[in-house]
């Protein structure tokens, strides 16, 4: 079995889930597993990176200012 897995959680998010590379490699050794962050492996790990981003685009954050 082989397949590509494209994640953008929160480092460590899947990990936690005891959904990481190394157990789902174990599962599938053909597996590419691709992970993608807002602010890399290492920094802003309580910051949401995508989601903020996003908004900032659509200019929800002027929308609910008061």
């Amino acid at each position: 079995m082989e397949g590509v897995l494209v994640e953008n959680c929160k480092p460590g998010g899947l990990d936690r889930l005891g959904l990481g590379c190394p157990e789902l490699s174990a599962e599938n050794p053909g597996l590419v597993y691709v992970s993608i962050t807002g602010f890399g492996a290492a920094g802003g790990r309580d910051l949401p990176g995508y989601a903020f981003i996003a908004r900032q685009l659509i200019g929800e954050p002027h929308t609910l200012s008061t």
